[in-house]
């Protein structure tokens, strides 16, 4: 074509200007511009817009004689073109676009210039959350695809509150970090953090406190027994008190929302250790009972003196250091500083002493001066007793066995003063 425009600029040289026909040149500028219009609005009458540029040029430089009658060819194609031009703008601007929607994908034909008037177009409810690709203002192209993904609702709870938010996918600790929820060492979360979200998950956070606690506790004391072949069979006594101790705890305390749901003991230390009770438990036969001896028949004499004995005071059962002793008539009686006590029975014992322990007697009492410990089987308790080298007693307690009498005296140097006396002689007051 630039060759033919040459030649038609050769040809023209030195020849006069013809003159144009009325008209010839608005119309070429007219048609120029609808031209232009019609090159811009469809790509695909490219070619009838060069074919039309190169008629023109024909028609209007080299055969002017023949413009009029070109001109309204010109026209009369024009007016095809313009009766075709919607179908042809139709098939130049239509798009074909693929639209998914969550994973359900449609064809779509649409005049739409953008992703945002497509939506539009389509009438799809957009929720909140909901992800578009490409974005809103993208310029769809012929054969695009455009991708809507709906978001999943997600409520995280944690100390005491609920977020809801709205996700397209991710693990729950993505969740939590956009709920601008922070986990410690030891909390809880429910469902586990690399689990995937889904629609209408509930993600529950749990606070955990893990703390050591130290604490002292009692170590009670254990009453023990121990075998004593010294002590008749059915007797006891203590050896030593009991005394508790006192150990010392570490234990790892669990709390969950602020309730404590475990305890777990970790170490122990005794800082006091108990000291056991310990108890001598007779093992020893008893003896069989000696028979009572045979009383002496009393005298005329003896026996006048038998009504004033009767009349005596009852004895005090507090002894006295000067009346230990007591004058015996060999007939039922004793004299003691004067006064006479009539005795059902003598006997030959052996004398031992002790003092406090720390308990009551046998019979209930708090033990004192005149307290004597005998072996029930031989005297029976409540006898009142007078004790050759002690004094007036009552027969409250137990701990020995047979022929054996244990004095009660106040301190332990009186004990050990006293002894062990063998062969003394024993009443048994009436």
């Amino acid at each position: 074509m630039r060759d033919h425009f040459r030649r038609s600029a050769r040809s023209t040289e030195g020849q006069p200007k013809r003159p144009q026909p009325k008209g010839v040149n608005g119309l070429a500028l007219v048609l120029g511009f609808l031209l232009y219009w019609l090159k811009k609005a469809a790509e695909k009458l490219e070619y009838l817009y060069n074919w039309m540029v190169h008629f023109f040029h024909d028609a209007l430089e080299q055969r002017p004689g023949k413009g009029v009658f070109f001109v309204a060819l010109a026209a009369v194609l024009l007016l095809g073109s313009f009766a075709s031009l919607p179908s042809a703008l139709a098939m130049v601007t239509n798009k074909q676009v693929d639209l998914q929607i969550d994973g359900k994908a449609l064809h779509v034909g649409t005049d739409a210039q953008t992703v945002a008037e497509l939506i539009g177009a389509v009438d799809i409810e957009i929720a909140e959350g909901t992800v578009i690709y490409p974005e809103l203002s993208h310029r769809l192209q012929n054969g695009d695809s455009i991708r809507l993904k709906s978001a999943m609702r997600v409520t995280v709870v944690a100390d005491g509150k609920e977020k809801r938010l709205a996700m397209i996918a991710g693990p729950v600790r993505q969740a939590l970090l956009l709920a601008g929820v922070s986990l410690n060492e030891n909390d809880e979360v429910s469902p586990p953090l690399d689990a995937q979200v889904s629609n209408g998950l509930r993600i529950e956070v749990f606070r955990v406190r893990v703390y050591i606690e130290t604490q002292e506790k009692g170590i009670p004391y254990q009453t023990v027994y121990q075998e004593d072949s010294s002590l008749y069979t059915g007797n006891e006594e203590t050896k030593r008190q009991g005394s508790d101790g006192v150990k010392q705890l570490q234990i790892r305390v669990t709390e969950r929302e602020g309730e404590e749901v475990e305890r777990t003991l970790l170490r122990e230390e005794i800082l006091v250790p108990a000291q056991n009770r310990l108890i001598a438990r007779g093992v020893k036969a008893r003896p069989t009972p000696t028979p009572k001896p045979t009383k002496t028949p009393k005298s005329s004499a003896k026996a006048s003196a038998a009504p004033s004995a009767s009349k005596s005071a009852a004895p005090k059962v507090t002894p006295d250091p000067n009346k230990k002793n007591a004058s015996d008539s060999g007939s039922g009686t004793i004299t003691v500083d004067g006064k006479t006590y009539q005795y059902s029975e003598k006997l030959s014992m052996e004398l031992t002493a002790y003092t406090h322990t720390g308990q009551k007697t046998a019979t209930g009492t708090w033990p004192d001066i005149g307290t004597l410990a005998i072996d029930p089987s031989v005297i029976p308790y409540g006898t009142k007793l007078f004790v050759e080298g002690y004094g007036f007693g009552v027969a409250r307690d137990c701990g020995v066995s047979g022929l054996r009498v244990d004095v009660f005296l106040n301190t332990e140097a009186e004990c050990r003063s006293f002894g062990r006396r063998r062969d003394k002689a024993v009443y048994i007051l009436e």
